[in-house]
């Protein structure tokens, strides 16, 4: 959403892929809107009128000489829009909105079918009236173009010919990319770096030896109530991983259901195993949302979609986690991220405090503030178990989560070939917050046991040093930054 120029109108685009459900959505949305304008492409139709919106207290713009029209504009009462006839038909429709008395917009909601060539005549011409008349214009589009990059199985043509333009991902050497699988190669190689095709099928499997305390602890972790509990826990309808399992089914199974499931994730914690079927990561590449550049592959963030077995049993490892290894080993009280009552809020008030108490008592304060790049992805599977091991994880629950890491095999839209995972934790991953809160607990413990004052959020450092003169802030802030370096990259290293 977004306002229009010198208003505090929003703005919405979307696609209703003629569902009524949908409808109902933006209905909601609407309702609580005071000014607002919708671009709305595939719009719930019958009997050749839009349904769903039209007994809201606003305007509906759309081509009534079509059956079936595939895109019209929604304004609240307040709006001025004026149609622009010249400018409409079953697939687009454009309207001049009066925003201030001597300026006006034009919005346009545009559907562009995949079988025609791109872009519309009718959007040109409307393109070509604004650049003429010295008219802003807003384009709200469902432009059919298909491409991994946004979670489709593979681009179509349209996609493709955009792919030297805006798709275009840019290499180490400065050079760009020329086509789509050049394009995903990159994005692969910046975020699973040392990442490898494998041969899932082929790979044997290492189950470990377990002993009576290993299958103790499984009858401790894994038990009816908390399987129901974590099964619960997830939306119903939560996008679902590559066995196409969501969380509403294993909601749906009952009793019977989690008597079997008892029994198999038991076995898991105990052998410290994890069946095939649940270490397939489906990864889709998202757009991070206010980045400049869009060719800088760092621009995407990698979403991961496991299967929902095995979120359940991550679900309850982090339930053993917090309530026993971390209940005797807390983290650090400074570390505000994934914690309960805790939030960037109260991050920025221990920063905000310490500057204020430096200020009055006339001193000098120096922050450092610290972005770990790929945290999550570059997190070295070593690191994470050293960190397990100093909150005196029990010895088969470490390996049960290095084994769930070390053996994901990652499959994105558009690769035929599976990739094995080297380092790192999925984002995504019911563990991984708490996994990387445990592995960066020692450095802001580190840091704040030599009074360097250290608050930490999920990958995000600040440290802060006050003092009467600049020399001896600057001389403590730079003996605080090498033991943060000293463990990035001495014998300590978490990131490779």
């Amino acid at each position: 959403m977004m306002a229009c120029p010198s208003s505090k109108t929003s703005l919405v685009q979307a696609n209703l892929h003629h569902s009524e459900t949908a409808s109902a959505q933006l209905r909601k949305w609407l309702e609580v809107q005071r000014t607002a304008i919708a671009l709305i492409q595939e719009p719930w139709v019958g009997a050749g009128k839009i349904k769903g919106l039209n007994n809201l207290k606003g305007k509906i713009f759309y081509s009534s000489e079509h059956n079936k029209p595939r895109a019209c504009i929604y304004t609240t009462k307040d709006i001025c829009a004026q149609p622009l006839t010249d400018f409409c038909s079953r697939d687009m429709y454009a309207v001049a909105i009066q925003y201030t008395q001597e300026s006006r917009l034009v919005v346009a909601s545009v559907y562009m079918p995949e079988e025609d060539t791109p872009p519309p005549h009718d959007l040109s011409r409307v393109v070509n009236f604004c650049e003429r008349t010295g008219l802003e214009v807003v384009i709200g589009t469902d432009s059919n173009a298909h491409h991994p990059l946004w979670g489709m199985e593979k681009p179509n043509e349209r996609a493709k010919q955009n792919t030297s333009g805006s798709m275009s991902l840019k290499k180490p050497d400065g050079s760009y990319s020329t086509s789509p699988d050049e394009a995903q190669r990159i994005l692969i190689e910046t975020h699973f770096p040392g990442c490898c095709v494998t041969q899932e099928a082929n790979r044997h499997d290492d189950i470990l030896t377990s002993t009576a305390e290993d299958w103790n602890l499984a009858q401790r972790v894994v038990t009816m109530d908390k399987i129901h509990w974590a099964i619960q826990s997830f939306l119903p309808y939560k996008a679902a991983g590559p066995d196409g399992i969501f969380p509403a089914l294993l909601q749906w199974g009952g009793k019977a259901l989690i008597v079997r499931l008892a029994a198999i994730m038991r076995a898991c914690l105990a052998l410290k195993y994890v069946p095939r079927g649940w270490r397939e990561v489906k990864v889709t590449f998202i757009p991070k949302p206010g980045k400049s550049d869009y060719t800088d592959p760092k621009s995407y963030r990698p979403i991961s979609l496991t299967s929902f077995l095995l979120k359940t049993m991550e679900r309850m490892c982090e339930r053993e986690l917090r309530g026993s290894a971390l209940m005797n080993l807390p983290l650090h009280d400074k570390q505000h991220a994934y914690s309960l009552g805790k939030s960037t809020e109260s991050a920025l008030h221990k920063v905000i405090t310490k500057i204020e108490e430096a200020i009055q008592n006339k001193e000098i304060c120096l922050g450092s503030f610290i972005d770990i790049e790929g945290a999550f992805d570059r997190t070295n599977f070593s690191s994470i178990k050293g960190a397990l091991g100093r909150h005196k994880v029990e010895p088969a629950l470490i390996d049960w989560i290095v084994y769930m890491l070390s053996t994901r095999i990652i499959k994105i839209a558009g690769e035929s070939q599976p990739i094995q995972i080297k380092k790192g934790c999925p984002q995504g991953g019911v563990l991984s917050p708490l996994l990387w809160n445990m592995v960066i607990n020692e450095l802001i413990s580190k840091l704040n046991n030599n009074h360097f004052y250290t608050v930490g959020y999920a990958d995000d450092l600040t440290i802060l040093v006050s003092g009467k003169t600049a020399s001896i802030v600057c001389d403590l802030t730079q003996a605080a930054l090498r033991i943060g370096l000293l463990s990035f990259f001495g014998e300590i290293s978490w990131l490779e």
